[in-house]
């Protein structure tokens, strides 16, 4: 039980390995506010050292909990990268710009219910423009954390209005854009976190940009960006068209990335989607329709590596999400997806089988590939029933797992060619 005066925080414990930081972990401790202090500037030491060669983290970025916000809206986990102690423990409130109308939006702009005049559009400029170029430029990292803030408070009132977020979002993209693509890490993640709670379509592209490895070659901004546009899905003002556009674009993402960890929050940005309250039907089966392909192309990728491939790390964890969503599936739609997912999942069995030896070499990636068999295994087995209803069926419901648990190499081969063959049948 924490003391009197102190306070019990998760933090995350870094350890450097072949030179680059990694997150092992958290731990719970009691910190008292001098540690806390001691802590934090070790913390902004190590960012100094990661630069962007952060190849892995499991951390959350915490922002101030505003009246009738849960903290849950603020503390949502995705992997991400380090970028100060600051950003870790919620150290933003320990400088405040004076209140004036470059620090603060008047009241009514933000509520507004009609659409904006000229006058407020131009108080949302100079208040924008204030608070970005102190993004941009300022040095001291209190500053850098109150503009952060401040950006953020304003879209998070529980008052704005969609009129005011798309209003703000119109000036404010443009002015993040650069500092997003610019060459400093921590004020490009900075500013991806304010894109991330305008709720916007533009700001949800804006972040897309960020994370594709077309237009973004750094692999901590993707996996940042990937991240802070999978929770922006969950809540985003978005019609259905432009959530179908999405996840094309998801989809376009997915299978050109190379960092499994980038990879996994990609994939996520179906799940977000998908759910979506009140989300239509016909665009959930245009969602998970994109899903299933951008997998079945990645396994079909996967497949022709000679080797165990990390990315598996990423397919494996959206197959539990696609297990589930298949349950809730109409009928129709399992007959429609039914051939191409069986297909993804086939050559993901044939990958573990080509791979198996690197694989089984492999610590890190070895729990992926054994989970895989047993997802796709209950999978392929949900999909037969739909394809092939009067099929006999095995007694034996975890024929994989078993043989890939006892390396018994021969058998796991001739289930995987049985299914390769059951599959090869669906039209």
């Amino acid at each position: 039980m924490a003391r009197p005066g102190k306070k019990r925080q998760n933090v995350t414990v870094l350890r450097l390995q072949e030179r680059n930081w990694r997150c092992v972990g958290t731990r719970s401790v009691v910190r008292s506010s001098v540690r806390q202090d001691r802590l934090n500037h070790r913390l902004q030491l190590t960012v100094c050292a990661m630069g962007s060669s952060v190849t892995r983290s499991n951390l959350r970025f915490p922002l101030p909990v505003l009246p009738n916000e849960s903290p849950m809206r603020c503390f949502r986990p995705f992997a991400a990268v380090l970028l100060s102690a600051s950003a870790l423990f919620g150290a933003s409130q320990a400088c405040a710009q004076s209140p004036n109308a470059s620090t603060s939006l008047d009241q009514s702009i933000i509520a507004s219910s009609a659409v904006l005049t000229e006058a407020q559009k131009t108080a949302i400029k100079a208040f924008a423009q204030t608070q970005v170029q102190l993004l941009a430029t300022a040095n001291d990292q209190a500053e850098l954390e109150s503009a952060r803030r401040i950006l953020t408070d304003a879209p998070r009132d529980p008052a704005a209005t969609a009129i005011f977020r798309r209003g703000y979002s119109t000036v404010l993209i443009p002015l993040l854009t650069p500092v997003a693509s610019g060459t400093d890490l921590r004020r490009a993640i900075f500013a991806m976190q304010a894109l991330r709670f305008l709720r916007s379509n533009e700001a949800v592209d804006a972040l897309l940009n960020r994370a594709s490895l077309a237009t973004e070659k750094d692999g901590a901004r993707r996996l940042v960006a990937a991240g802070l546009a999978a929770d922006l899905l969950s809540d985003a003002d978005l019609s259905p068209i432009q959530m179908e556009a999405i996840a094309k674009r998801l989809g376009i993402c997915a299978l050109a990335e190379t960092d499994s960890f980038a990879l996994q929050q990609q994939l996520e940005g179906f799940n977000a989607l998908l759910k979506r309250s009140q989300l239509p039907a016909d665009t959930a089966k245009t969602v998970r329709k994109s899903e299933f392909e951008a997998i079945a192309l990645l396994a079909s990728s996967i497949a022709q590596q000679p080797n165990a491939d990390a990315r598996m790390n990423a397919v494996y964890r959206a197959l539990i999400s696609v297990r589930n969503q298949w349950v809730e599936m109409p009928t129709a739609e399992k007959t429609a997806a039914a051939p191409q997912l069986a297909r993804g999942l086939v050559d993901l069995l044939k990958a573990s089988d080509k791979q198996w030896t690197s694989v089984r070499a492999n610590a890190n990636l070895s729990p992926s590939y054994a989970g895989m068999c047993n997802s796709a295994e209950v999978l392929l087995r949900l999909v037969d029933r739909s394809m092939r209803p009067n099929a006999p069926r095995s007694t034996d419901d975890r024929v994989l797992p078993k043989t890939w648990e006892s390396a018994d190499k021969a058998a796991f081969t001739a289930e995987v060619k049985r299914w390769s063959d059951a599959v090869a049948t669906y039209k």
